[in-house]
Formats: C-alpha cells, sequence, structure tokens
C-alpha cells in the first residue's frame, strides 16, 4: 500500500508536469508567431502605409491616413495646427518652427501595425542616441532604413522562445539606393546577421533588445575597409 501510494503521487507529478508543458508549449509557439508577423508585417511590407497616431503638443491625439510614412508627416502637420486651433489650447505654444513640429511629429508618430504589435509601454533597449522612446521609435528606424534599402528583408533563421522571451536569430538584406546615416547611396547590397530579444506580455511585445554586425554592413558599403588577415 506504502508503494503503490508513492507510485500514484509519482504518477500524479508527472502527469501535472506534462500538462503544464503542453500549455507552456502552445504560449511559446504564440510569442514566436507574434515576432514572426511582426517582422514581416511591418519591416517586410514596401511602405508602413496605414492609420497614423500622434500625441499632439495639446497631449490629445491626432489621427489620420496615408498611402506611406512621408506623406502621413506632411498630412500629421496641418492637421495638428487644425486641431490646436479647434480646440484652442492656451497651453500650446504659439512660437513652433516649422522644424520643430516637423520634429516633433516624427518623434510621436505611430502606425497602426506598431499598435497592433507593440505594447503602450514598450521599450526599446538598442536605441541610437537622440531616438525617443517607446513605439515611435520603431517608427523612425523603419523610415531610416527603408529609405536607404527600399527592398529590405528581414529573414529568422532560427527562433527560441523561453519564459516570457522570443530570441530570433536573423538576416537583413537590401540594396544600398537612398542616403543612410548622412551618408549617399552606394548601390551595394548588403546581408547583415543580428539577434534580436523581445519580451512578450499579453500577446504584445513590451521591451526590445537587439545586437547587429553593423562593422561587415559599413565594409559591404564600402565605407569601411575589409579587415585584412595578421601577419605569420
Amino acid at each position: 500500500m506504502k508503494y503503490y501510494s508513492v507510485a500514484f503521487c509519482l504518477l500524479l507529478i508527472t502527469g501535472s508536469g506534462t500538462a503544464q508543458q503542453s500549455v507552456s508549449a502552445t504560449t511559446l509557439n504564440q510569442n514566436k508567431v507574434i515576432v514572426k508577423s511582426f517582422i514581416d508585417e511591418f519591416w517586410n511590407t514596401k511602405n508602413t502605409a496605414g492609420a497614423y497616431r500622434i500625441t499632439c503638443v495639446c497631449g490629445e491625439n491626432v489621427n489620420v491616413t496615408a498611402d506611406n510614412y512621408e506623406t502621413a508627416v506632411t498630412t500629421m502637420i496641418p492637421a495638428m495646427d487644425k486641431h490646436v486651433a479647434a480646440k484652442e489650447h492656451p497651453q500650446v505654444p504659439k512660437n513652433l518652427t516649422p522644424e520643430m513640429k516637423n520634429g516633433m511629429v516624427r518623434a510621436t508618430m505611430v502606425n497602426s501595425v506598431l499598435e497592433k504589435f507593440l505594447s503602450e509601454k514598450y521599450i526599446e533597449h538598442s536605441l541610437p542616441p537622440g531616438m525617443p522612446q517607446g513605439a515611435a521609435s520603431a517608427q523612425m528606424m523603419a523610415m531610416m532604413f527603408k529609405h536607404a534599402f527600399p527592398d529590405l528583408a528581414i529573414a529568422i533563421e532560427d527562433q527560441i522562445a523561453e519564459g516570457d522571451k522570443v530570441v530570433s536569430r536573423v538576416v537583413l538584406t537590401g540594396t544600398n539606393t537612398g542616403p543612410f546615416m548622412e551618408m549617399p547611396a552606394t548601390n551595394q547590397q548588403i546581408r547583415m546577421t543580428g539577434i534580436r530579444i523581445d519580451r512578450i506580455a499579453n500577446g504584445k511585445i513590451v521591451e526590445h533588445w537587439a545586437v547587429a554586425d553593423q562593422m561587415s554592413m559599413m565594409q559591404q558599403l564600402g565605407v569601411m575597409p575589409m579587415t585584412s588577415e595578421p601577419k605569420k
């Protein structure tokens, strides 16, 4: 009877553990799909068309629809001005320059695809200096890369999910036909490898880390010399 009780307890533990692993595997796969879908729908599309939203200088939201990011920026500024005038917000500065308005729109504008996949509390841990925090940073990075590499594509080579994080080994390819980081177009093709880590909560990406072989990209663009083999 004693041995039966021990065996029965082991069976319960084993059965419970198997059920937990099954549920966990489902969640892990769902998290992988979220990251893959975000890359496909946002990065691997030819533009970032759709509905755009900014947080106006008056603290309220302004929405426009445009075919692409640049059109949305130029449409958003007069929409913001009209919104401010209609609401008569006394706290809004009256001497905002066009450059200030343009910068503010770019810093706070969010595409509908980003709102679909990124949490309102999204944190980007791999920002270049001067970039705004939040979903707007992903918008600006996409604008920069897609303008420089119109045929940009990101392929997922491997994915590992554990807990609430997904690690993806990715390869970015594209042809540099537009200016990139204040450098003129080189018309060179690139293939850059990278690792991205996404933390998922409630079906959305809440944090993101990334490392990429930027030196190799610069060498392929021809703006950095190839490293030579050490002399023997």
